[in-house]
């Protein structure tokens, strides 16, 4: 005698079978994301011989550059770029996909390989796409753009065309100049790190940053070198991680020098915390120090939420004496600090909000090793009355931190959407569905090939 199946719960199996179905055809059916070649292909980079391991971290980094515009990836594989033979075929897959998809990114690389490749076009064909991008970008957005396209186009050339790949890596170098001269922090960014991987393009420093050429010394000092290894440990773990960028020549017979010092500037100034802890060491490590800067900087990466590192190197330099601290006040209050941050790390306290310390963890302080001494003596008694500053530092650090990656998340998301409705408007104009001569292979005048350019044109850099 066979029981009786309810009626609901057949429906339950049914439903189950169909949504279990969806799933796997969805899975069948996704498109697998792009496997970058700098993993894959692992392409020589430019400049002098490397370590395998540092040339694994290099790329690593350019990997990460490469992800900060998440579309790029999916965009490139949509050109079905070969080599050279196909450039015209791969420019015009990639503007239609511009205007289905409203992909930047995909604008973006056509552009780039215009430039990198201009054989067929018109004589101001290629400087007219990349006006038309910046157009709908801003400058800074722009030529980030270009140059993250450009730094793709030198991974896919390297392994079958390595002049084209020398080219595209220059054309990367001078648009990521540009992107970070206009203010844009990743540009910035992208630009040091492109500096400290290697170039052959000339720097020009501007006036006033002959000021700080002292800073460029024989050699990194030993507050360099740990910071260095400090770096590595933030390289998994920090929300806003940071780069290559700061593994930087700073050796003043090193070519490189002077414009990895003038970026690593201008990220301080931008408000890269981890920039201003390496400004800091390098104002340390002059002859004679420079007390105030190296304390100033120290402090406002800090502030700026490099809580525990910037807390820790503040607080060696002025135990060992490079910097003054005649009360053990400046010392306490960033021991306290560190301490909150290694708190908060193993209590995994949500991001902008501090810890509060109990009087075991004041005991632990005040037993530290490296309180021995005279200094250190008056640094313990400090401890105690410090408490509720170095807390309230802290926490304020932590919402700074959090405050200033959203603010770049928010103004990032909202430059590209509305760059991207407006390449939606300029798509849905009639005369943009005018195809160059070079990608359709007609005899058109060159005036009619040009993109359409209904907007402001902006300055030529």
């Amino acid at each position: 005698m066979h029981a009786q199946v309810e009626p609901g719960f057949m429906v339950l199996c049914i439903v189950g079978i169909l949504i279990l179905g969806s799933i796997l055809a969805a899975v069948m059916n996704r498109v697998p994301p792009e496997t970058s070649p700098l993993d894959t292909e692992k392409p020589k980079l430019p400049g002098p011989d490397r370590s395998p391991e540092e040339e694994d971290d290099f790329r690593f980094a350019l990997d990460r550059q490469l992800n900060k515009r998440e579309d790029l990836p999916k965009a490139f594989g949509q050109g079905g770029l070969k080599g050279r033979e196909n450039v015209a075929e791969a420019c015009r897959r990639w503007r239609q996909y511009a205007c289905r998809k409203q992909s930047l990114s995909a604008l973006a690389l056509a552009t780039a390989l215009s430039r990198l490749c201009p054989e067929g076009l018109s004589a101001d064909e290629a400087q007219a796409r990349q006006e038309e991008l910046i157009a709908l970008t801003g400058e800074g957005e722009g030529h980030f753009l270009l140059g993250l396209s450009s730094i793709r186009l030198y991974a896919h050339f390297r392994p079958q065309d390595e002049r084209t790949a020398r080219d595209a890596w220059r054309q990367a170098v001078e648009h990521f100049r540009i992107s970070g001269h206009a203010g844009h922090r990743d540009g910035m960014e992208a630009a040091a790190l492109l500096c400290a991987c290697g170039h052959d393009l000339p720097f020009t420093p501007p006036e006033d940053f002959q000021a700080c050429l002292p800073l460029l010394k024989a050699s990194n000092t030993d507050e360099q070198e740990t910071f260095y290894w400090d770096l590595d440990m933030h390289l998994a773990e920090s929300p806003d991680y940071p780069s290559m960028h700061l593994r930087l020549p700073f050796e003043a017979a090193n070519p490189s020098a002077p414009e990895a010092l003038f970026w690593n500037l201008q990220l301080a100034e931008a408000g890269d915390s981890l920039a201003m802890h390496y400004l800091a060491t390098l104002w340390a490590g002059t002859e004679p120090p420079d007390r105030a800067r190296a304390e100033d900087w120290y402090r406002r990466s800090m502030e700026a939420g490099n809580r525990a590192d910037a807390a820790d190197a503040l607080a060696k330099c002025c135990l060992a004496g490079i910097l003054l601290d005649e009360t053990g006040r400046k010392t306490a209050i960033c021991l306290i600090v560190s301490a909150c941050d290694e708190l908060c790390a193993a209590k995994k306290i949500p991001a902008g909000q501090g810890a509060k310390l109990s009087a075991a963890h004041m005991a632990e302080l005040k037993e530290y090793e490296e309180l021995s001494g005279e200094a250190g003596q008056r640094v313990r008694e400090q401890l105690d009355a410090c408490k509720a500053e170095g807390e309230a530092l802290h926490a304020q650090a932590r919402r700074a931190l959090q405050v200033w990656i959203s603010r770049r998340q928010e103004e990032n998301a909202r430059c590209l959407n509305a760059a991207r409705q407006q390449l939606s408007d300029l798509c849905d104009s009639p005369e943009d569905s005018r195809q160059t001569e070079r990608e359709t292979g007609t005899d058109a005048p060159a005036h009619d090939d040009r993109p359409h350019r209904s907007f402001a044109r902006p300055d030529k850099r």
